[in-house]
């Protein structure tokens, strides 16, 4: 009954409206560890993140871009552990340390991914980059996340008198898997 109802555009643009305004919890829950991603709602996003009218449609009325810019922020700073080392007289962080923890389920388990690939299909449309780029509600928060990853598993090189890695930890690969999406 539901593929039925997906054929008709009129239930389609609602779905895909209450998809919009829903991002933002069911990303978060996602994060959190509720649902496969077989099985959430991100499974339904191919029927219309694909399609150019329904993606005019959430991004000028709905917020589309912003929903998921602050969804992929607040998936990715689940991770992250702050190590606060100074603050001013107002208690203010002057700096801080953000440290990615690469064995949390969010990197470990790629639960990042859905909403990064529901990002990838809206700006493939024709000048929805272009909007993107000139919103702030949406360019900000991929911003500062972007900034969170950045630097997600130093490696250094070693010295040749130095001896052989005999055994590495296993973050590097949910850093790896961040860095090729």
């Amino acid at each position: 009954m539901f593929l039925t109802l997906l054929a008709g555009p009129i239930f389609k643009g609602k779905l895909s409206e209450a998809y919009c305004d829903t991002y933002t919890l069911f990303s978060s829950q996602f994060a959190k560890g509720v649902g496969s991603s077989e099985c959430s709602c991100y499974t339904l996003s191919v029927q219309f993140l694909n399609r150019q009218v329904f993606v005019w449609d959430l991004v000028s009325n709905r917020n589309l871009l912003q929903h998921m810019s602050k969804a992929l922020l607040s998936c990715v700073s689940e991770t992250l552990n702050v190590d606060t080392y100074n603050a001013d007289e107002l208690g203010n962080d002057v700096n801080a340390i953000v440290e990615v923890n690469l064995d949390h389920g969010v990197m470990s388990k790629r639960r990042y991914i859905p909403i990064i690939s529901d990002l990838k299909c809206v700006l493939n449309v024709d000048g929805v980059g272009k909007i993107f780029r000139n919103t702030p509600g949406a360019l900000r928060p991929f911003l500062k996340m972007l900034t969170c990853l950045q630097y997600l598993h130093p490696q250094r090189w070693a010295e040749r008198t130095e001896p052989k890695v005999e055994w590495e930890d296993k973050t590097w690969i949910a850093a790896f898997n961040a860095s090729i999406r």
